[in-house]
């Protein structure tokens, strides 16, 4: 009996030892993913005419430079706000437009910038005009899309 618990016991102790050296292997997969995205550089932009003259009206230009970062190869669109707008006072409208601008391109991860040029005619806000002597304003959102 005592040679049979020697042999199950040094059984055990093998299949324990065999156990704890066994090898093994997995594989791990590493990942990520870096979004496409584009973002203007400030929150606000300002396009301004000045102060009119109404006695001395000329066609009068302002613009604006927006800065923008987009992932490198990220394709991008710019809202296209071109084209004939109109400010609001307290109690009238000012017309003005805005010239074509390129508003599509391929961003490489360092920043770029689109120049947006406005108008306002002469004869929009001349002593003829009847135009209101106020402050006009007007809050466009432009978006950038990937």
């Amino acid at each position: 009996m005592k040679t049979l618990k020697t042999i199950v016991i040094a059984l055990v102790l093998a299949f324990v030892a065999g156990s704890a050296f066994a090898a093994g292997s997995t594989d791990l997969t590493v990942q990520a993913n870096v979004l496409g995205t584009c973002a203007f550089n400030a929150a606000a932009y300002t396009m301004d005419f000045g102060n009119l003259d109404p006695a001395a009206a000329v066609d009068t230009n302002a613009s604006a430079t927006l800065g923008f970062t987009c992932a490198n190869g990220v394709n991008y669109t710019i809202d296209d706000i071109s084209g004939a707008r109109s400010m609001a006072g307290a109690t009238d409208t000012l017309p003005y437009s805005i010239a074509a601008y390129a508003n599509t391109g391929v961003g490489t991860g360092a920043a770029d910038s689109v120049t947006l040029t406005g108008t306002v005619l002469a004869a929009d806000y001349n002593l003829a005009s009847g135009r209101a002597a106020e402050a006009y304003s007007e809050t466009v959102t432009i978006n950038i899309n990937p």
